[in-house]
């Protein structure tokens, strides 16, 4: 039953995990885009 209980917490933490690490790739993404897009800006 623990152990059930466990693995259960576990799965839970680790969807979580790969949601966050989802989330923050797309964030990077964002920033390097404006980023190179203030680059752009500057050198027009």
């Amino acid at each position: 039953m623990a152990m059930a209980r466990r693995q259960d917490y576990f799965n839970k933490y680790t969807n979580f995990h790969k949601n966050h690490i989802k989330l923050f790739a797309v964030y990077m993404k964002t920033a390097n885009l404006m980023q190179n897009f203030n680059v752009l800006k500057r050198s027009l």
